[in-house]
């Protein structure tokens, strides 16, 4: 049963997914050096453990490439600590690059099969071209192209939270009602049977 506890619980949930949507449409400019940060310091903390289990743990069997990777997960953390901006920068320049490579392999195959059979049509060429022009937006626009998964994302949050609770209220005031109506049938039987 839904009770009035489950409704305010649903109120401060979907309050929470409301500022959590603003925040990330506000902020969508730094949202994705701080998740790159993030991840930094999630690349850091499983090396920083594990050297300092190998160091104090005198149970630990000594593998020798344990210091090697855990050195390599702490740095490469650091990294992105320290360069969010220019990791960020190197994979999406990485990411327009396969895009038009892609796009390019893909209309000069369509080229070929045309050159061969005259019956493939020019629709064939689209994806391939929209996968090219796409590639040359993320080369051009790598930031403003960082931004948008983000203020999707703070956008739909903005939009569901609010329904999203007008839903909960609906489904507690129609089991409300169909409670108290399962009650009074309840009360109207023993009534008849005594």
């Amino acid at each position: 049963m839904l009770t009035k506890q489950h409704l305010l619980q649903a109120l401060l949930r979907n309050i929470c997914l409301f500022v959590v949507g603003i925040l990330l449409v506000t902020f969508s400019a730094e949202a994705p050096k701080w998740i790159v940060m993030g991840c930094g310091v999630l690349f850091m903390l499983p090396g920083l453990i594990t050297l300092f289990a190998l160091f104090t743990d005198k149970d630990t069997v000594y593998m020798p490439m344990v210091p090697l990777t855990a050195g390599g997960s702490i740095l490469f953390g650091v990294y992105l600590l320290s360069f969010p901006n220019e990791f960020l920068n190197f994979l999406l320049v990485a990411l327009a690059g396969v895009l038009i490579i892609y796009g390019t392999m893909g209309c000069l195959a369509v080229w070929r099969a045309k050159r061969i059979n005259s019956q493939v049509s020019l629709w064939h060429y689209v994806f391939p071209t929209l996968l090219f022009i796409t590639g040359v937006i993320v080369l051009c626009l790598w930031q403003e192209v960082a931004q948008i998964p983000f203020l999707v994302i703070g956008y739909a949050l903005i939009v569901y939270a609010p329904l999203q609770l007008i839903t909960s209220f609906i489904i507690y005031r129609t089991l409300k009602r169909t409670i108290s109506q399962e009650e009074k049938k309840t009360i109207e039987a023993d009534a008849v049977e005594s």
